[in-house]
């Protein structure tokens, strides 16, 4: 057992954006970044990012000192809350959730410490403290902290020859969009002139009505630099299906 886990509170700049409800659980054991396993045998996924797992974390740098990060965390804690914010598992059987953690007074969300540690990256879904996450991730990126230092992880320009050797990989891509096609199963934003070759990312209707809440209006994206973020799959060439809103970022307003 690590450590006794009780509600805490998060620290004022995030209190706004704290989930309702929480449980006292027990920690049994941290497999890996963004793992939690619990002594009643729940297994938490700590929600909106993604750290580097391996099934032999001592070999691989990356996933180890992530899972450390966390581990060391858990261990020091005076009080640590779950906040779950899926009411089912999912299909591996683990419950996401935000992991809120209290050290000499000193109140951390797990997530944000994770993500400004660059040990590891934002995905989606996103809840109401996506902004306090995002901020996190993009000073670890500033400062090439953690997985930004390593090439593998290195955000990829759009027309990067390279991107098609990351298909099944997650990549975060930037660039400028050359074209927006739309259909009515789906919006392409197309980064390059030859859509058969060039890197493109995916829309669904749902996601672009999602966008538009925001204030991004995908057809007008065209001559826009963006930045998009997910699992590169082969689609002629290289592309993305953008999941979340907040997986499309606009660098040029």
């Amino acid at each position: 057992m690590l450590a006794g886990l009780t509600l805490i509170a998060l620290p004022a700049a995030a209190d706004a954006c704290r989930p309702a409800g929480s449980e006292r659980v027990q920690v049994a054991d941290v497999p890996a970044g963004d793992i939690l396993a619990l002594a009643d045998g729940r297994t938490i996924r700590l929600a909106a990012i993604m750290a580097p797992r391996s099934p032999d974390p001592a070999a691989d740098p990356a996933a180890r000192k992530a899972r450390d990060a966390l581990a060391t965390m858990v261990a020091a804690a005076e009080t640590v809350g779950l906040v779950q914010s899926d009411a089912a598992p999912d299909r591996y059987g683990r419950i996401s959730g935000d992991v809120l953690i209290t050290t000499a007074g000193d109140d951390v969300w797990a997530q944000e410490r994770l993500l400004a540690a660059g040990h590891a990256v934002l995905i989606g879904p996103y809840g109401t403290c996506a902004d306090v996450l995002a901020a996190a991730e993009t000073r670890a990126i500033a400062g090439r902290a953690g997985l930004w230092s390593d090439p593998q992880f290195a955000i990829v320009n759009a027309d990067d020859p390279t991107l098609r050797q990351r298909t099944g990989l997650y990549a975060v891509v930037e660039g400028r969009i050359a074209s927006v096609g739309n259909r009515t199963y789906m919006t392409f934003l197309d980064f390059g002139a030859d859509y058969r070759r060039d890197f493109t990312a995916m829309l669904t209707p749902k996601l672009v009505d999602s966008l538009a809440q925001t204030g991004v209006v995908a057809a007008a994206l065209s001559g826009r630099r963006v930045q998009v973020r997910g699992i590169v799959e082969e689609s002629g060439g290289p592309a993305i299906r953008v999941r979340n809103a907040g997986d499309l970022r606009v660098l040029d307003e």
